[in-house]
């Protein structure tokens, strides 16, 4: 008689290394399971959009950065947060956070953060790095942002090298 039986998914592979242990990285959880790094780390995103798993940041060690812990929650999740498919699998049902843990941005939102923040600091220039400190999003995305508010007058770059944008006047 054949194995009727579906194998584990990826994820459920993960949640279950992931339960009963105080914390882990990815890199363990990958090692442990037999996964992938990044087949691991996008389970845990999964996992963590569905509230059955939670991110605690590694921080840093000098210029060292150190690896996030995930760790699964005690309480059982909330059943608006997740939903069964076929054949129990679990799936979220929002959309996922950022690696960051900050909420994904729609189409345009992160312009129009960087374009408020200048709007707020008129006459002073900021570079990518000192935006994507005040914003808590990615220096690269807020470059392009604001490479796109250039384009469309709105912003000027005050400042080639290294590069700062100001509020066009």
């Amino acid at each position: 008689m054949p194995n009727t039986t579906t194998p584990p998914s990826a994820t459920e592979r993960v949640h279950a290394a992931l339960v009963g242990r105080p914390s882990a990285t990815a890199a363990g959880l990958a090692e442990e399971t037999g996964l992938g790094r990044s087949t691991v780390t996008k389970a845990l995103t999964g996992l963590e959009a569905a509230g059955l798993a939670h991110r605690v940041p590694g921080g840093r060690d000098g210029g060292k950065r150190l690896p996030d812990m995930w760790e699964a929650p005690p309480a059982e999740p909330s059943p608006a947060k997740t939903s069964a498919t076929s054949p129990g699998r679990l799936r979220p049902t929002k959309p996922a956070a950022g690696p960051d843990g900050a909420e994904r941005l729609g189409r345009g939102q992160l312009r129009e953060l960087v374009l408020t923040h200048l709007r707020d600091h008129p006459g002073d220039a900021f570079s990518p790095s000192a935006l994507s400190a005040a914003l808590g999003r990615s220096a690269g995305a807020i470059s392009n942002a604001a490479e796109t508010l250039v384009a469309a007058s709105q912003v000027e770059r005050s400042v080639d090298r290294p590069r700062r944008y100001r509020i066009s006047a």
